[in-house]
């Protein structure tokens, strides 16, 4: 009996657990795992939003998978490929506290990421952990809008 066609989507705020659920998942499932933003930054870079967009919807196109990430405006596009989708959620203090953790982790090499949040532009209003914290409120709408 062939396998049955899962797409599914993982989705919170930064510092949720998104990475950490989404591999839990992939292996009990046995599916491909993989993070919007290696999509959207390949080689650490943001590519163009129409490359980007044909990049996504060719991924999508596949069959079974688990995806995950911030969405960015794209819960169009993603949502309606998907069989589920995992809205996770954590306070908001939890979140920023471990987004300043992991940038602490990348920062220091202990840690991968597709984007690299480096501590050049601590002091910056755009600095990873700040914007965390700053943009949630604004994140947690636009996913219960996109459901």
């Amino acid at each position: 009996m062939p396998k049955q066609k899962e797409r599914i989507f993982i989705t919170g705020p930064a510092g949720v657990g998104k990475s950490t659920y989404a591999q839990r998942l992939a292996k009990e499932k046995q599916l491909k795992c993989y993070q919007l933003d290696q999509i959207r930054y390949p080689n650490g870079t943001e590519i163009d939003e129409k490359v980007f967009r044909k990049r996504l919807s060719k991924f999508l196109s596949t069959d079974s998978w688990i995806l995950e990430g911030t969405p960015k405006n794209m819960c169009d596009t993603i949502f309606p490929r998907c069989t589920s989708i995992i809205f996770l959620k954590a306070p908001r203090i939890v979140c920023t506290v471990r987004t300043a953790k992991r940038t602490v982790k990348r920062a220091l090499g202990l840690e991968d990421s597709p984007i690299f949040n480096d501590l050049r532009n601590i002091f910056s209003k755009d600095f990873i952990v700040f914007r965390v914290w700053r943009k949630y409120p604004d994140y947690m709408g636009q996913i219960e809008d996109g459901l």
